[in-house]
């Protein structure tokens, strides 16, 4: 599969947007197929006439390149601003062409737009450069209107790539991610992930209510169309019977955070049944049993401090001592005014004893006192009894 401005092929036209530097969508160019017969190399076929605007498609940058095809080369998924089909890719709101995601079969020489809206309305696709840019579109210019999308090589430096996302599988099961509400269920009016299938693969039947005349298969939604935020589409596994995405929708109990995690839509079968979820545990019955489990301390301040102590130990508690002295008995008033009135009888100044007899009897004198000779008296006592 190759992109070219010459004329190869009956129906292609002289194109300029190999060459073309900026998102020109009067250039075109054309796409084409060449099949090895046996070692002989069959005439190329066009596919079909691209735009310059569809030029990240096929960009020489792997992390910006999006076109891909199924590993045993049946399939090509592209994308294009054309409409290649007969459908009207003009932006119901903008009036601008949008980008859909195409498949084409090689053994039927078909081109089907898979995520053209099955309802024929117009698609309401999203400019990049109005919204927070995703990991789904990040190949795109900031005027590039997207109504679906194919992510491009997932990148480890600005240049270099080393991994494009599953999204075909050799049955021409494609995922892509979709702006446009392509079922009942998406009313979230942003990006969802989508899964296009052929009629005859997996569950897709001419009778299934998710089957379309056009685009001739089956398009169902992987993730739930009910988030206000935008999910999308990461990888899958080889047989596409398990897709991974992002979204900040909660699908499931174990869901706890109001943040974006990774999902896996898992195609259950016999061989490999699905997992019922976490069972319930049973009802606490004891104290220690209905107590919630302790919140561990964050591993950013470390390890807590009775973890890494090197000491001796905890500090044994040891009984207070007592003193071996008996314990003094209190003083009565009296002997307390006998010691005061000692006490002032020592001053040599009459006026400061007078004083200080004076206070001792306030502060003890309402009982009878012991006078240092051994004799008892009243207080009130005469001067000169007080100035003996």
């Amino acid at each position: 599969y190759f992109v070219a401005n010459g004329v190869l092929a009956s129906g292609a036209r002289p194109g300029q947007c190999v060459v073309v530097q900026n998102a020109d969508s009067q250039k075109t160019c054309n796409l084409y197929v060449a099949h090895d017969n046996n070692g002989a190399w069959e005439p190329p076929k066009l596919i079909g006439i691209l735009s310059a605007a569809d030029a990240p498609d096929w960009s020489s940058e792997l992390r910006d390149h999006t076109a891909g095809t199924s590993p045993d080369g049946r399939y090509l998924a592209f994308m294009s601003e054309r409409s290649l089909t007969g459908y009207d890719v003009r932006d119901a709101a903008s009036g601008k062409p949008d980008e859909e995601v195409y498949l084409y079969d090689a053994a039927s020489s078909q081109v089907t737009c898979a995520s053209c809206n099955p309802s024929g309305a117009r698609p309401r696709g999203m400019e990049i450069g109005d919204r927070s840019r995703f990991i789904s579109d990040r190949e795109w210019g900031p005027t590039t209107w997207l109504a679906a999308n194919i992510p491009g090589w997932s990148g480890f430096t600005l240049l270099q790539s080393a991994y494009q996302p599953r999204y075909l599988s050799d049955s021409g099961r494609l995922f892509f991610n979709s702006s446009d509400a392509l079922a009942p269920q998406d009313v979230n009016a942003t990006e969802d992930v989508y899964e296009y299938e052929p009629a005859g693969i997996g569950d897709c039947a001419t009778s299934s209510i998710s089957f379309h005349t056009q685009p001739d298969g089956c398009v169902n939604m992987i993730t739930s169309g009910t988030s206000p935020a935008e999910s999308a589409f990461l990888d899958a596994s080889e047989s596409g019977g398990d897709v991974f995405f992002l979204t900040a929708a909660k699908l499931s109990s174990e869901d706890l955070d109001a943040g974006t995690d990774v999902y896996d839509a898992r195609e259950c079968t016999p061989a490999a049944p699905c997992s019922t979820g976490l069972v319930a545990p049973p009802p606490c019955s004891t104290g220690d049993s209905c107590k919630a489990a302790p919140t561990p301390q964050p591993t950013a301040f470390g390890a807590p401090a009775s973890a890494t102590f090197a000491g001796a130990g905890n500090v044994l508690t040891q009984a207070p001592q007592t003193s071996s002295r008996p314990a003094q008995r209190s003083l009565t008033r009296a002997q307390k005014l006998a010691r005061a009135l000692k006490t002032c009888r020592r001053e040599k100044r009459s006026r400061k004893r007078i004083a200080c007899e004076r206070m001792a009897r306030k502060r003890y004198g309402k009982t009878a006192a012991v006078k240092a000779d051994g004799s008892k008296r009243r207080h009130g006592s005469s001067s000169d009894e007080t100035a003996r």
